[in-house]
C-alpha cells in the first residue's frame, strides 16, 4: 500500500498539487475501498453488529481540525459506535455516514504527508508537525463520557513513534518544495511574503521542544489519573516508544539512523580487502 499512496514511487499520475505531500491522498482512497471490497468489509465505521463478548467493543480515531491563526487545537472523534444520548462528549461526525477512507483521511491529514481532508462542514489538517497531540487524554475523556467519571481503569497504554529529530522534519520540508522554488529560494532575495514563510520556518517548534512539550502531557495525564483513581492513579499510564536523544541515536531518528548505516556500509567497502587477506593468511596457517 505504501508504494501504491507515494507519489514518489507511483505512476506520474500524481497531480501536481499533491507534490508538496508525501503520500497521495486519491490513491490512499482507492488502495482503501479495493481492501475493504476485497475481503468483504463494511464501508461504514459504525458496527452495530459487535458481539458483546468483544474485548475492543468501543474504538475511535482522533482527526485534528484545521484551526485559524492562534486558536486551540481541536479534535473530533471517528467512532465505531453510537455516542452515548445524554452525556457531552467530543464532537464526532455520524458513524452512520462516515465511510473508513474518510477516516482514515481526515486523522492522516498531516502536514508534508497528507493534504488536508473535509469531510461534511469540517477540514482536518494537523499542521504542526512534530508537535505532539493529547491522545491519551482524549482517550480518557472518552471513557469517562462512555462510563462515568470514576471509570475503572487497569492501565493506559500510549504507544507512538515518538519525537522526530530536526534533520527529520526539515527533510520534510525540503520534499515539500518543487525544484524550481529551491532554485528560487537559493538565488533570489525574499519578498514579504516569502520572508515571512521563511521567518515562520525557521520558528517552527524544535524537537527538543516538541519533546518537552510531549513530556509536559505526560505529567498532566498522569496528575489527572492521581486525581481520580487516588495515590497509585499515576502507575496506571505507560508510554512505550523511543524516547527523543538530541545528543545520541533515537530509534525514530531515520537521519541519524541512514548516517550510520551509510558509515557502516563504507567503513566494510574500504576494509573489504584487509578482511579478505586476513581471511586467506588463515586458511593457509591453518591447512598447513
Amino acid at each position: 500500500m505504501a508504494a501504491a499512496i507515494d507519489p514518489l514511487m507511483s505512476s506520474p499520475r500524481s497531480r501536481p498539487k499533491d507534490k508538496g505531500f508525501r503520500l497521495d491522498q486519491v490513491q490512499l482512497e482507492a488502495k482503501i475501498k479495493q481492501v475493504v471490497s476485497r475481503y468483504g468489509l463494511k464501508e461504514e465505521i459504525l458496527d452495530d453488529d459487535i458481539d458483546e463478548k468483544v474485548r475492543c467493543k468501543y474504538v475511535f480515531v482522533a482527526g485534528a481540525v484545521q484551526k485559524d491563526k492562534e486558536q486551540d487545537q481541536d479534535y473530533h472523534l471517528f467512532r465505531t459506535y453510537k455516542p452515548e444520548k445524554g452525556r457531552s462528549g467530543r464532537t464526532g461526525p455520524d458513524p452512520k455516514s462516515c465511510k473508513v477512507w474518510d477516516a482514515i483521511s481526515a486523522t492522516g491529514a498531516a502536514k508534508h504527508f497528507l493534504k488536508p481532508y473535509r469531510f461534511g462542514r469540517t477540514t482536518y489538517f494537523d499542521e504542526n508537525v512534530p508537535t505532539p497531540h493529547p491522545i491519551s487524554r482524549l482517550a480518557l475523556e472518552e471513557a469517562q463520557h462512555l462510563f462515568g467519571d470514576k471509570v475503572p481503569i487497569s492501565i493506559i497504554l500510549n504507544i507512538g513513534p515518538g519525537i522526530p529529530g530536526d534533520q527529520d522534519v526539515q527533510q520534510l520540508e525540503q520534499s515539500a518544495e518543487g525544484r524550481i522554488t529551491k532554485l528560487v529560494r537559493t538565488f533570489s532575495w525574499p519578498n514579504k511574503k516569502s520572508l515571512k514563510q521563511l521567518l515562520r520556518r525557521d520558528t517552527q517548534v524544535s524537537s527538543k521542544s516538541a519533546s518537552d512539550l510531549e513530556q509536559g502531557l505526560e505529567a498532566r495525564i498522569r496528575t489527572k489519573l492521581q486525581e481520580v483513581y487516588g495515590p497509585d492513579g499515576a502507575e496506571r499510564y505507560y508510554h512505550l516508544g523511543p524516547d527523543f536523544a538530541a545528543s545520541q541515536l533515537s530509534l525514530n531518528d531515520v537521519s541519524a539512523i541512514e548516517r550510520t548505516s551509510e558509515s557502516t556500509r563504507e567503513v566494510l567497502a574500504s576494509s573489504k580487502g584487509k578482511i579478505q587477506d586476513a581471511a586467506r593468511q588463515y586458511w593457509v596457517s591453518t591447512a598447513c
